[in-house]
C-alpha cells in the first residue's frame, strides 16, 4: 500500500488529495485535513509490517504490479509526496 497526498485549499476548510494503492489498484480520496490524518493514522499499523514488493515482469500479475510502480512513480514525479 502506498500512501501520499497534495494540498489544495477549499473555501471551507483545508482539503488535500490523498493517494493510496490497495489490491492492484490506485485510488484517491478528497479529504479534509483531520479526515486525512485519520486515515494515515488507520493505515500506519499496516504499513509498518508492510514490506516493498518486488517487481518482476514474468506475466500478467507482475505486469500489473509494473504499472502500479510506474503510477506512483509518476504521482511522486508530479509532486505528490508520501503522507
Amino acid at each position: 500500500m502506498t500512501a501520499g497526498s497534495s494540498h489544495r485549499m477549499s473555501v471551507d476548510s483545508d482539503v488535500e488529495t490523498v493517494h493510496f494503492a490497495l489490491d492492484d489498484h490506485i485510488y484517491e480520496i478528497e479529504l479534509d485535513t483531520t479526515k486525512a490524518r485519520e486515515l494515515r493514522e488507520v493505515f500506519a499499523p499496516f504499513i509498518a509490517k508492510g514490506r516493498q514488493a518486488k517487481i518482476e515482469n514474468t506475466g500478467e500479475a507482475s505486469g500489473r504490479a509494473a504499472t502500479l510502480c510506474r503510477r506512483w512513480r509518476r504521482m511522486r514525479h508530479d509532486g505528490v509526496q508520501p503522507g
